[in-house]
């Protein structure tokens, strides 16, 4: 389910980054995509409310990790550290 149509929920993908928010919700980060003929590596993030299962695009602040798949998460509290991966 998502909150107003397939602008409103991430897409398929694989090799993507999801943790717990500490609160009622996940955090989705990059991953791969099918495009074309080969793949694209996303670098959006999205949170998904687990009390309603809709989703939310979460916008930029500062600069992001940037596009990335396979990425391992360490998380501790309310934080969130990533780290490794791959890139096109």
């Amino acid at each position: 389910q998502n909150g107003g149509g397939p602008a409103q929920a991430p897409g398929p993908r694989a090799g993507f980054a999801m943790w717990p928010d500490g609160t009622e919700g996940l955090f989705l980060y990059g991953g791969t995509r099918e495009k074309g003929r080969g793949t694209e590596t996303l670098a959006d993030l999205w949170r998904l409310d687990l009390t309603t299962f809709l989703w939310e695009r979460i916008p930029d602040k500062g600069v992001p990790p940037g596009l990335v798949s396979g990425v391992g998460v360490g998380v501790a509290g309310r934080s969130a550290l990533l780290f490794g991966g791959v890139t096109d």
